[in-house]
């Protein structure tokens, strides 16, 4: 800190008695000019870290990022041959899922990891791998999810489906979909026989089961109610969703992409 008395002392010895220069005018205008440069430099600054926003927010908007979709809690990084497996999505779905940010998003014991990633048109993609889909071995790029999808409160489908079993008929299904209530870290439901499945959340809401499921009974469709919990075991969301359809002509089917309720199990 400057002393400005012991400074005016010294210097007036030598000041000469006719210079009308007036000390105190000097000071004040000295920290005037510090005032000034100090409200520059928080301006430039501000100024600067406005331009650094306005940037990011404009390399989102134009890759289609959107911010929730940015407040991921980010699993473990896929394995390159998952990004590859991605990257082999077909463009003329007209979904484009981003290879680079594949991450692990569920596991359901050792044989089973679900694999997730944003798209650019605002929803994401999953694919997996079991016993029978080796991602280094099989690319398909897996399936995609639309923005409204995405934007469901809970969202499931059978993302994959092994062979039956000639003796029991039975095929593994795995299903798979994501609850959006970051406080959720539980999800239930129960099978089309009637028993009762839980799986704990993986990354980002994400969670897998690999069920075995039995053919389905004529036209009996599994569209069971899905139940999301906190850790306490408290109820958050609810949803009516169809996994699987049946009917005299066509058979059994399911929807692959994870989705919310259709409009007939609103009703």
């Amino acid at each position: 800190m400057i002393n400005e008395e012991h400074l005016a002392e010294r210097f007036a010895a030598v000041a000469s008695t006719d210079d009308d220069s007036d000390w105190t005018d000097v000071c004040h205008r000295a920290r005037n000019d510090r005032r000034r440069s100090t409200v520059s430099l928080v301006k430039s600054r501000t100024r600067r870290q406005l331009a650094v926003a306005l940037l990011v927010a404009v390399a989102m908007i134009g890759t289609g990022v959107t911010v929730a979709a940015t407040d991921w809690g980010i699993g473990e990084p896929a394995p390159r041959a998952v990004e590859r497996d991605f990257a082999a999505y077909p463009s003329e779905v007209g979904l484009e899922p981003m290879p680079e940010g594949a991450f692990l998003a569920a596991r359901d014991g050792a044989d089973y990891a679900l694999y997730a990633t944003q798209n650019r048109q605002g929803g994401y993609c999953l694919t997996v791998r079991a016993p029978w889909r080796d991602p280094a071995k099989l690319r398909g790029g897996g399936t995609c999810v639309t923005r409204d999808d995405a934007g469901e409160p809970i969202a499931v489908g059978v993302v994959a489906a092994g062979a039956s079993e000639p003796t029991t008929g039975l095929a593994t299904h795995l299903v798979a979909g994501r609850v959006l209530d970051p406080r959720a870290e539980r999800i239930r439901f129960t099978t089309i026989e009637g028993d009762e499945v839980e799986r704990r959340l993986g990354a980002a809401g994400f969670f897998l089961a690999a069920l075995q499921v039995a053919p389905c009974p004529p036209n009996q469709s599994w569209n069971p109610v899905f139940l999301a919990f906190d850790a306490e075991g408290q109820e958050l969301a609810r949803a009516r969703i169809t996994v699987m359809a049946a009917d005299r002509t066509a058979g059994c089917g399911f929807e692959v992409s994870p989705h919310g309720p259709y409009k007939f199990d609103k009703q």
